[in-house]
């Protein structure tokens, strides 16, 4: 391992200086800042999508979020409780090696023992009781009980060399151990700064078509946008709202827009009582009650928020994803804005004099949040509740969320399946399970946990996606969480570049091509 390392880290100390070579460079500037090179430490957005320059998955995922083989070829169900994955041949890592099945061993080995992790992996693969290696290039996956998503929750996980199954984070965040098969491997990293990656020309899959790829964070809305419009940068996400019909009407720039597998929302600790940021005059917790809750939406004008905050880039929300994605209920539609049946609600609560909360936001995350928490906090006051609006910057916001600091908080989830959604957010948490990862609000249903369980196990497709609609109906019949809208994703380049959007918003230099 010590030797595989130090060869890595003479790699990642290189400098790209070759004469002629701007043409296939490519720079991106990027809202979201990577927080670390180990794959396997925090299951979040920002970090996954740059991950996946230097790491690959046994499973992909299509435009659409179809499943789509990675670095395995085929995969099938021999029983109710085992699965047969053939790998890909001829693959091989960053430094040479080749890629077989004890890599594969590895990776599962690591996920669950990373320590410190603010949202772990081992829910994708704690269902995995065995993992049989048949030869070099076939595994044999064997669960307790039957986990007919698990192609599905292999998708979110990506492979690492079997040499480095005992590297630490720091090892990672070092560079000595990024080793993946990924399209690039590593240059440089600058924390909070850029990621800079080099073409691998040895890559399994289509030849990568930039020599050099340079991710620079640009956090700052005006800032990105200066950053292109100065052609400092080629291309940017998260194009911010107010900036979208200057960039539409200038000719030497394009906007690229689809919608995305994600939510907006508020969520609410209903089960603390007290809990430290709501103050009602007594010890009591007025977001435990369900009417509470479901005041608080009604008192939302989703329309006005989409219309006016997002230009219309978003579509008013009533439940985790969209009606195309599996699962979704046909029962649950969007709450009216109905600010009357708010105040109603509140007064039968007991609350009819209101009370005082503070509302926490990202700051810069998303597009418009701190205007659309602001917003809200508006709409709420004018049920008689009195609402302070806390915007923290990422770096602080998420921490606090995960060591459930806030009482009321507003944010964006994403990933490809209501159910993937339900384990993470909405599933209490339980650490053995591996459920609930994300849910930053305590909320506790045992009907939803059962369903949800259920659904994890259940292998005809439309008895699961029943159990899936049950759960969200059960959970949003009570409002543990309340959607507000599922937004749309913007980027924009510079004229004679093409972008290929993808649902999951993941946008990375694989998606970006000359136009002929």
């Amino acid at each position: 391992m010590a030797s595989r390392m130090m060869k890595l880290a003479g790699t990642a100390a290189l400098v790209l200086a070759a004469a002629g070579a701007q043409a296939q460079e490519l720079t991106i500037g990027t809202k979201l800042e990577v927080s670390t090179l180990d794959p396997h430490f925090f299951a979040s957005f920002p970090s996954g999508q740059s991950h996946s320059y230097l790491y690959d998955r046994l499973v992909a995922l299509d435009d659409d979020l179809n499943l789509v083989p990675g670095l395995t070829e085929s995969w099938q169900a021999l029983d109710d409780t085992t699965w047969e994955f053939r790998l890909r041949q001829g693959v091989t890592f960053h430094d040479g090696s080749a890629f077989d099945a004890e890599d594969v061993v590895a990776t599962f080995n690591r996920i669950p023992t990373v320590p410190d992790s603010p949202n772990s992996f081992t829910r994708y693969v704690r269902p995995i009781t065995e993992v049989e290696v048949v030869d070099d290039h076939t595994l044999r996956f064997h669960t307790e009980q039957p986990t007919p998503q698990l192609p599905r929750f292999l998708s979110n996980v990506v492979v690492i060399a079997a040499e480095t199954e005992l590297a630490t984070t720091k090892d990672f965040n070092d560079g000595i151990a990024a080793i993946g098969t990924g399209p690039y491997k590593l240059d440089e990293w600058r924390r909070g700064e850029k990621l800079i990656l080099e073409r691998f020309d040895d890559y399994w899959g289509a030849a990568p078509r930039w020599e050099q790829v340079e991710e620079v964070t640009l956090a700052n809305d005006g800032a990105r946008t200066a950053a292109l419009l100065s052609g400092d940068v080629d291309v940017i996400d998260y194009v911010p709202v107010a900036d979208l019909p200057r960039l539409r009407d200038d000719d030497d720039f394009s906007v690229f827009t689809k919608p995305i597998a994600r939510i907006h929302y508020v969520h609410m600790d209903s089960s603390r009582v007290p809990t430290p940021h709501v103050d009602a005059g007594d010890d009591s917790n007025p977001l435990a009650d369900a009417r509470v809750r479901k005041a608080l939406s009604l008192a939302i004008n989703r329309a006005a928020i989409v219309d006016r905050l997002l230009l219309g880039m978003g579509v008013p929300a009533s439940q985790m994803l969209p009606s195309s994605f599996a699962g979704a209920s046909e029962n649950l539609a969007v709450d009216p804005y109905d600010p009357q049946a708010a105040r109603s609600l509140l007064a039968e609560a007991g609350y009819g004099d209101g009370f005082t909360m503070t509302f926490h936001a990202t700051n810069g995350r998303y597009p418009a949040d701190v205007e659309i928490a602001q917003a809200l906090a508006q709409m709420w006051t004018r049920i008689g509740l009195t609402v302070q609006v806390e915007a923290l910057a990422r770096t602080i916001f998420f921490p606090r969320a995960t060591d459930y600091e806030f009482s009321i908080y507003t944010a964006q989830y994403g990933t490809e399946t209501n159910l993937d959604m339900l384990m993470s957010m909405l599933h209490s948490r339980n650490t053995d399970l591996g459920l609930g990862t994300g849910n930053r609000a305590r909320y506790v249903n045992e009907t939803a946990d059962a369903l949800i369980q259920e659904a994890m196990i259940t292998t005809d497709d439309a008895a699961r996606n029943a159990l899936i609609a049950q759960a969200l109906e059960t959970v949003f019949g009570e409002h543990g969480l309340i959607p507000l809208y599922w937004p749309s994703f913007a980027v924009a380049a510079r004229t004679g570049l093409d972008v290929a959007v993808r649902a999951n918003a993941r946008n990375t230099a694989m998606r970006i091509t000359p136009v002929d």
